[in-house]
């Protein structure tokens, strides 16, 4: 009787404990989505973007902002945040897409005093962003966990329907050398560098739309950014800055740190008595007109004393109004600046944290802050140490709107800025708009914080000079190979808000982990190769690689197998012996290095290959040479765009788009980019992509005169791009008298006796200038006539008469149906098909679904 008294009393407490279990478990609630804004239909357009909102309660998570962790490495407090991800089916959970959700404000947005007016609309709301690839009918549900339990909602329908998005940018299955669409589209992937603020972060609207659209009418869609540089995550780029310091910009100190942060911001009676924001590296702080704001710090005050001069002494916000006063030299000083409030905070012993009411302000007609200042004013020694800001709308009875502050955390490696990344919502819908593919640089490799921050025992050690011994610390930002450190758990941290904020968007290109990394640490390749393996976790598989300064070591990349294409960083420099022909004739600039280190070329490495950075200088990497001012036609870049037609594949992204007086692509005075437009407008259609393609080969009877390009032998199809070796922005530039050359240009391996359309296209506008045909010759030798050349045009040859049978089941029209056939055919299944057999689309009715797998497997090995 004992024992079945305690059988029941286990069962009894195992219930009871379930059921606290449950009852603790944070809990979702409220779930709606934006299905209703695409219209009637009530369905999600292929790869637009559905938004889910919810709320949630009950949760023990003190960090909304990082995953749950019970087990976090050392330095990382445990078991503080949640981890909330939304699975996503249309197979009825045989297949499922993971995508996290994220914990952020909503934003009112306009443009006042021209400028981009953002203003926190709540406290912050639960969100899930996803693009569907697949039409047809889905599910989805989401799941919690914190530290008191996890819970799984009910799942919820929602139906896909068709659209023209061409999808996600991958990497061609059929030739490693290119990027296509999900669409089986080629991607010729054209662009350049918009580092710094030439994407703009302060007004990503306003600043950016003009420039968007030159680069969109131009076929511009590949642009590489510097997320890293918006401030997002990370110190490097912060806005606190003391303006007339020397040295650093940048202080902090881990000697004094609020509860598990790791730093604190400090201001000095003796070396930075005023630590100014909002002005420089930042937006202004957006006001609501004729409301008023309390102001606070958590701060902890050392041994202040004063006064310098007779009067008031002690910590104190100023604000300014005007753009004309925003730059206060000497804001300690008093009657510098606006003063918030009357309350001077001053300590004769060390006090403790606490949070302090610095006063109260007025916006008046005001729209934005032009700075805001912690300030020791009129002190004479003893320092404050700051944790947080906060500037908020005074509701009444101790009640508060949400924090304006841009940065307030002084702890940056922590947790992701509100504001700036509702600035990167900004300019992603941009992207969206006028479809450019961004490629952002997502870490600083010399972030103040984490590259101090020791492997062994996650402390930051500030008194280690990093910039003495640099790999040390960047030692410690790479981490310990794979092994989970503490910055590698914070950079995790970020690489999952990355994904769940913006990794939903096909207007993502890739991710770049760093700028110009230690080519020679297997710890930064490694750390690549774990950011790789991170984020193809989820579902659309973003592309992912890095940089390095220097070299293309075939040892680093190896170390990197996840990551999806490969990079490397050379400029051509007047003044090396190496490269100084490409430097006045810049068609081999790019030629060369792309037949070196093209994916199937001897250096290649059987990845797509970005230049991620290069430019013309007349020494080393900058500045940009001025040589090429003289030539106001920019045949240098007409050239140099053109000769990427060869067949090693490389992508160049080039480093002086805008760069003042020796911006190479777009200046105040000047803009060349249509020279982009031109040529893509010749490449966009050709499919590269698709495996066929190979060396034209061509030989030229006259070797003044090249032509580059490539054939597509089973479709009896090519281009060439032809010039006038002789026509260069150099000879142009010194007046030499370029002959005019002719010359017969044969390419073999055509069908025999096939007569071909030949379209003669003008480089100089990107338009077809003629129209003939011409037949090869029993051979399958195609000899094209050039006369009196005297720059340069581009030919397509087109088999338009009778274009080859494909067999029934055959995607890559290789002649044989087989293993290949069906990966082109799973990878596309489910997508609505514009490219026919090419997709998998073997029916050719637009959806790859399971009759066009019947038709492969009807055909198998025939």
């Amino acid at each position: 009787m004992a024992k079945v008294k305690s059988f029941f009393l286990t069962l009894i407490l195992l219930f009871l404990a379930a059921t606290n279990s449950i009852s603790a478990a944070p809990s979702v609630s409220n779930i709606t989505d934006n299905r209703s804004t695409f219209g009637a239909s009530d369905s999600v357009p292929l790869y637009q973007k559905l938004e889910i909102n919810f709320d949630l309660s009950n949760s023990t998570a003190t960090n909304f902002q990082w995953p749950f962790d019970a087990s976090s490495p050392t330095g990382v407090t445990p078991a503080t945040g949640i981890s909330i991800d939304a699975e996503f089916s249309n197979d009825n959970w045989q297949t499922i897409l993971s995508q996290p959700a994220f914990f952020s404000y909503d934003y009112d947005y306009a443009v006042k005093n021209n400028l981009d007016w953002l203003y926190p609309k709540n406290h912050g709301t639960w969100k899930i962003r996803f693009s569907p690839n697949k039409i047809g009918n889905w599910q989805y549900r989401i799941k919690a966990t914190d530290s008191s339990g996890s819970m799984v909602s009910g799942p919820v329908s929602f139906s896909v329907i068709t659209s023209n998005n061409p999808g996600f940018v991958k990497v061609s299955p059929a030739d490693s050398r290119y990027f296509e669409f999900d669409n089986g589209q080629y991607f010729p992937g054209l662009g350049y560098n918009l580092n710094f603020n030439r994407v703009s972060w302060v007004n990503p609207i306003t600043e950016n739309t003009q420039n968007f659209s030159v680069m969109s009418q131009n076929g511009i869609q590949l642009p590489r950014i510097w997320l890293s540089q918006w401030a997002i995550y990370g110190t490097k780029w912060n806005p606190w800055h003391y303006v007339n310091g020397p040295g650093t910009y940048i202080y902090l100190s881990s000697a004094q740190k609020y509860a598990d942060h790791d730093v604190s911001l400090y201001l000095s009676a003796t070396q930075n008595p005023c630590i100014s924001s909002s002005h420089w590296l930042s937006p202004q702080i957006s006001l609501k007109q004729n409301t008023n704001y309390k102001v606070r710090v958590r701060t902890k005050i050392s041994n202040l004393a004063g006064p310098t001069t007779a009067g008031e002494w002690g910590l104190v916000a100023k604000i300014t109004r005007t753009a004309q006063n925003s730059w206060l030299d000497n804001c300690q000083l008093p009657g510098q600046g606006e003063r918030v409030g009357s309350i001077y905070h001053k300590t004769t012993a060390n006090s403790d944290w606490e949070i302090l009411d610095l006063g109260s302000f007025n916006s008046q007609t005001n729209n934005f802050l032009t700075s805001f200042n912690l300030v020791l004013e009129n002190t004479t020694s003893g320092i404050a140490y700051v944790d947080h800001v906060w500037i908020e709308e005074d509701l009444g009875n101790n009640n508060f709107g949400p924090n304006v502050v841009v940065k307030p955390g002084m702890n940056h490696h922590q947790y992701f800025d509100e504001r700036l990344a509702a600035g990167f919502d900004k300019l992603l819908d941009l992207a969206t708009q006028y479809q450019i593919y961004l490629r952002p640089v997502v870490l600083e490799k010399e972030d103040d914080i984490l590259w101090a921050t020791e492997i062994a025992t996650g402390d930051v050690n500030f008194s280690f000079n990093c910039q003495s011994d640099k790999q040390t610390c960047w030692n410690n930002f790479y981490g310990d190979n794979r092994n989970v450190t503490k910055v590698r758990w914070l950079q995790q941290a970020w690489w999952r808000y990355l994904q769940a904020r913006w990794g939903y968007s096909p207007y993502i290109h890739s991710f770049e982990l760093l700028n110009e990394g230690d080519p020679n640490s297997s710890q930064h390749a490694i750390l690549a190769d774990e950011f790789a393996k991170y984020m193809h976790q989820f579902g659309n598989k973003h592309l992912i690689s890095t940089s390095n300064w220097t070299s293309f070591p075939a040892s680093f990349w190896n170390q990197a197998p996840n990551v999806d294409f490969v990079d490397v960083h050379r400029y051509i420099a007047k003044n090396d012996p190496g490269v100084s022909a490409s430097f006045f004739d810049t068609a081999l600039a790019t030629y060369n290095i792309s037949m070196q280190l093209g994916a199937k070329q001897p250096g290649g490495l059987n990845k797509p290959i970005i230049r991620g950075e290069t430019g013309f200088t007349d020494s080393g990497t900058e500045p940009g040479t001025q040589d090429f001012l003289v030539d106001t036609q920019a045949l240098w870049l007409h050239n140099y765009i053109w000769a990427g037609i060869n067949p090693g594949g490389l992508i160049e992204s080039y480093w002086y788009s805008d760069y003042d007086s020796y911006g190479h692509l777009y200046s105040r005075s000047f803009d060349h980019r249509n020279l982009f437009g031109n040529y893509y407008r010749f490449i966009k259609d050709v499919p590269l992509n698709n495996g066929r393609y190979v060396d034209a080969a061509a030989t030229s009877s006259n070797p003044q005169i090249r032509a580059w390009g490539q054939k597509d032998l089973t479709a009896n199809q090519g281009h060439l791009w032809i010039s006038n070796a002789n026509h260069t922005w150099k000879n142009v530039a010194d007046g030499v008298s370029i002959t005019s050359q002719t010359s017969n240009i044969s390419l073999s391996g055509f069908s025999p006796n096939r007569t071909l359309t030949i379209e003669w296209w003008n480089t100089s506008t990107g338009q077809i200038s003629n129209t003939t045909t011409q037949s090869t010759d029993a051979a399958g030798v195609l000899t094209l006539a050039v006369n009196n050349l005297s720059a340069d045009l581009a030919v397509k040859i087109k088999n338009l008469n009778s274009q080859p049978t494909v067999s029934p089941g055959d995607a890559n029209n290789d002649g044989l149906i087989d293993g290949l056939d069906y990966v082109i055919w799973i990878n596309h299944y489910g997508d609505a098909a514009t490219l026919g057999p090419a997709q998998g689309d073997f029916n050719n009715d637009h959806v790859v679904d399971g009759v066009d797998y019947i038709i492969w497997l009807n055909n198998y090995r025939s």
